[in-house]
């Protein structure tokens, strides 16, 4: 009998909510609006840091 390996499940769970997170941080617009306001600014950095971040989902 197969024996459930939650840690692979938690990493699923995981990386489905960073896709989901990457695609509303793309075809939301944040990441256009955040650099219609400007290179520098809070939003920008964030925005960015995130996009990197969730890159590798």
């Amino acid at each position: 009998m197969k024996r459930r390996n939650y840690g692979i499940d938690l990493l699923r769970i995981v990386a489905m909510y960073m896709i989901v997170l990457y695609h509303c941080l793309l075809l939301g617009g944040v990441i256009t609006k955040a650099t219609q306001i400007g290179i520098g600014s809070i939003n920008y950095d964030i925005s960015w840091l995130l996009d990197i971040m969730l890159l590798c989902s």
